[in-house]
């Protein structure tokens, strides 16, 4: 059981951690706390439950090892999002909220607050350490392990527990914590592997920049939304005699331009508020798609990039190479 809800709790984990991402995308959250707002709801709201939960079946005596189930539970949840979780507002308010439900069962005292919070921080500063982790993945379950079992110690000297149920709930305790980690390593893994042919398919190797196919999508499905009383704006650009630079100072020189200008038109329209929305369309042509933009707005962010292109200074072998770009705008409105 402990490893179905374990499995369950981790998966709906993930599935928030993506919403919550792609909210915080689009909402331009910059904080980490703020991108983490779902994510502190969720662990918090499992926490809640769980607690009630355990209240409930401690009243059904026939039913007392469900609550120790459950408080493992909590116990694992708890770990979990302290290890997962970034930001130190996440670890403050999860260990508050941890620290009211355990001192709502009369089992925290004083010393043992200072104890609790003490063991999540080192639980959640592990995340400082990634690149050791990284090379030994087996180590991130030792703090929580000694923790846990720690914990159990002191729960069994102050509550009516036999030494076989003590070995129970401490496996089961060990067992939740591993199923939680193989499954979050796993999925880790499936993540970055998938961001990397998401980088590859939908980026121009070059410059960072969106390529053909996904501007040919992405505007078509801005342009369907225009019925809906929403404009479009379409910004193209190319680089002025771009073969005469390839003629003159090589390919190599050609190919720092082109990236040279792409990352001083992505800041500019980062500066803005319209992130990844610029495409390259052929070797020095290149777009920009902005949603819900009127002409005057386009036609003020041309300028800002046009601007920020002229004073570009690009090195390469010893040449100072500055560059000018024309520019067009055009809105559809219907």
């Amino acid at each position: 059981m402990m490893i179905f809800i374990s499995l369950g709790f981790a998966a709906l984990f993930a599935s928030i951690e993506t919403v919550s991402h792609r909210l915080s995308i689009k909402q331009h959250r910059l904080g980490i706390f703020k991108q983490e707002i779902s994510l502190i709801l969720y662990v918090c709201a499992m926490m809640i439950v769980l607690s009630l939960l355990a209240a409930m079946w401690w009243q059904k005596t026939a039913w007392n090892s469900i609550y120790w189930v459950i408080l493992n539970l909590l116990f694992v949840v708890t770990v979990y999002g302290n290890l997962m979780l970034k930001s130190v507002g996440s670890f403050i308010i999860i260990q508050g909220t941890g620290a009211v439900i355990f001192w709502s069962t009369g089992m925290l005292t004083p010393i043992l607050f200072i104890v609790y919070m003490f063991a999540g921080g080192i639980i959640f500063t592990e995340r400082l350490y990634g690149k050791f982790f990284d090379e030994h993945p087996f180590l991130y379950f030792l703090p929580p392990a000694i923790i846990g079992i720690g914990a159990w110690f002191t729960l069994y000297m102050v509550a009516p527990m036999v030494n076989v149920g003590l070995l129970i709930h401490i496996l089961n305790y060990l067992i939740g914590c591993v199923v939680l980690f193989l499954y979050n390593h796993f999925l880790r893994t499936d993540q970055q592997v998938l961001a990397k042919l998401t980088q590859e398919i939908q980026y121009d190797g070059l410059t960072g920049a969106r390529n053909w196919q996904m501007f040919s999508d992405d505007l078509d499905r801005e342009y369907a939304k225009v019925s809906r009383g929403q404009s479009l704006a379409l910004i193209v650009f190319d680089i002025d005699h771009f073969k005469n630079i390839n003629d003159t100072y090589g390919h190599l020189a050609g190919n720092q331009v082109l990236m040279s200008a792409t990352s001083v038109v992505n800041a500019t329209l980062n500066s803005v508020d319209r992130c990844d929305c610029l495409y390259r369309t052929g070797g020095e042509e290149f777009a920009i798609v902005l949603s819900n933009c009127s002409i005057e707005t386009a036609k003020y962010t041309a300028r800002l990039c046009q601007t920020a292109i002229r004073k570009l200074l690009v090195r390469d072998t010893g040449h100072q190479i500055t560059i000018t770009a024309s520019f067009g705008a055009t809105v559809c409105r219907i």
